[in-house]
């Protein structure tokens, strides 16, 4: 296994350890930070698992990237479902859509990883 995609995967399971038992979540976006050999493999390996949409986010409308913001969804007279937060924080700002990659998110638990070890290790 080359040595960057060991480092990766160091650096990825550091990230987990910090979350002390707690699942971590990850848009689509912000998987975009780690390799593809990397998310493919856990994937592939059901440790990277797909989830419905979280009842909160990081926005992302202006330079603030203000955590914590509720999610909404509306659905249109088209029956496409929007959704969007709502930014209480500037006043030329209100609703704020969340585009593709803010709209997909997945886990991956320690939990996970400590079962795909085991079973392949032993």
């Amino acid at each position: 296994m080359p040595e960057k995609l060991l480092k990766e995967i160091g650096d990825f399971l550091m990230a987990l350890a910090d979350r002390k038992g707690r699942s971590l979540f990850l848009s689509s976006r912000d998987l975009k930070q780690w390799s593809e050999p990397l998310i493919l493999a856990l994937k592939q390996h059901q440790m990277l698992k797909k989830v419905t949409l979280p009842k909160q986010v990081t926005c992302s409308g202006c330079e603030e990237y203000c955590g914590g913001m509720d999610v909404y969804s509306q659905t249109k007279r088209s029956g496409e479902i929007v959704s969007f937060v709502i930014c209480d924080k500037k006043d030329d700002t209100n609703r704020v859509i969340l585009e593709g990659d803010e709209l997909e998110w997945w886990e991956i638990s320690l939990a996970d990883v400590t079962h795909f070890l085991r079973e392949k290790l032993f």
